[in-house]
């Protein structure tokens, strides 16, 4: 032990009582205002941490809305690029109501053909997407449907005239047959779909409408449809009608033999 330790030892037996007992409250004082302060500092960094909680809340709430404020736009933009093709259809297809026989009706195979290859191009909802479209056209006398006219996406086998679908075991037959529009997300769990070995395309989602007693439309995506999408088709696919029904009355007007009539 020091001469310090010592010296302070021997002051601290000659101390009174009550310098020990306020010492003790000093300690205990001293303690508490300790307590205190760590409680507000422990209060301050939960607060800090929660702040920083509801900032990433907030950042992540931030970015939904952003993601969510793309798709609203991207539809809109889906929506205005339709409404402005569909204005020029319109006008093209009051013009072929004012032609007669062999014009209205080439005018009206034409005016088919740019409708089915639009469609494609402003229905997706998702940007990039891969989508394809086409009229098939009932065959009484093989009782199928035929390809009749198809988007830039189908090979050139099936626009060579080549392509069918029964009328049986066929998601479009049934969709003829039943006279009902079909929205299937996935192929693969259709009754009626059975796989294409030579098929090198990957569309797993479809969408049938038929078309008055004349065939029906399908459009082939790799996901399922937006509700944006299915609007868009429908408009389209009316507008179709319509212009079969311009066919139609050509045809019956044309000299062209029956057989000339449906080389497309």
């Amino acid at each position: 032990m020091t001469a310090l330790e010592t010296i302070f030892l021997e002051a601290m037996d000659h101390f009174p009582d009550w310098v020990y007992a306020v010492a003790g409250i000093v300690f205990i004082a001293g303690s508490v205002v300790l307590m205190i302060q760590v409680t507000r500092i422990s209060n301050k960094f939960a607060n800090v941490v929660g702040r920083e909680d509801r900032i990433g809340t907030l950042a992540e709430t931030s970015a939904q809305l952003q993601s969510k404020l793309k798709t609203l736009e991207h539809v809109q933009t889906q929506y205005d690029s339709s409404l402005n093709e569909f204005s020029i259809f319109l006008e093209e297809l009051r013009f072929i109501k004012e032609s007669e026989g062999d014009e209205k009706f080439h005018l009206s195979v034409n005016l088919m053909k740019k409708l089915v290859n639009a469609v494609p191009g402003n229905m997706s909802a998702t940007q990039g997407s891969n989508h394809r479209c086409a009229l098939w056209m009932y065959n009484s006398t093989s009782e199928g449907l035929d390809f009749f006219t198809g988007s830039a996406q189908f090979p050139n086998d099936y626009k060579d005239g080549g392509r069918s679908l029964e009328i049986n075991n066929t998601a479009g037959g049934r969709c003829f047959r039943k006279s009902e529009s079909l929205y299937i997300d996935d192929v693969k769990y259709d009754d009626d779909w059975t796989a294409n070995e030579q098929s090198k395309s990957h569309y797993n989602s479809l969408i049938c409408i038929p078309i008055l007693n004349w065939g029906i439309i399908t459009v082939d995506a790799m996901s399922p449809f937006s509700q944006e999408s299915r609007v868009i088709i429908q408009v389209y696919t009316d507008l179709l009608t319509l212009v079969i029904m311009e066919m139609y009355d050509g045809a019956v007007r044309s000299t062209f033999t029956q057989q000339q009539r449906w080389r497309v």
